[in-house]
């Protein structure tokens, strides 16, 4: 994919951006309905607290995925292109081996 490494910077901004807006717009309408349902109906509260929970289980863990995933592949970049651009005289035999 060679669009990735150019846009992933736009793409992990748009991502975070929208997490954002999403715990600003919708936590409000989440703790309502949670009062609205505890007034009516006790029994609910208990599944509505299962599925949000579930919901931002999901999202918590896709997001630490996915900064772990960026800060790998991040650092294997960087690393990489060391190797790349050390001197071949700096190289140790392995590592010249591996060059070749």
């Amino acid at each position: 994919m060679p669009w990735l490494p150019r846009k992933l910077g736009f793409l992990l901004i748009a991502y975070l951006a929208l997490t954002g807006y999403a715990l600003v717009a919708w936590l409000p309408q989440i703790v309502d309905l949670y009062h609205r349902l505890a007034e009516n109906n006790s029994r609910l509260i208990l599944f509505y607290l299962i599925a949000v929970s579930c919901g931002g289980l999901i999202l918590v863990g896709l997001s630490i995925w996915l900064m772990i995933r960026l800060g790998k592949n991040t650092f294997h970049k960087h690393r990489q292109r060391a190797r790349r651009l050390q001197n071949p005289s700096q190289l140790s035999p392995a590592e010249k081996k591996a060059e070749l």
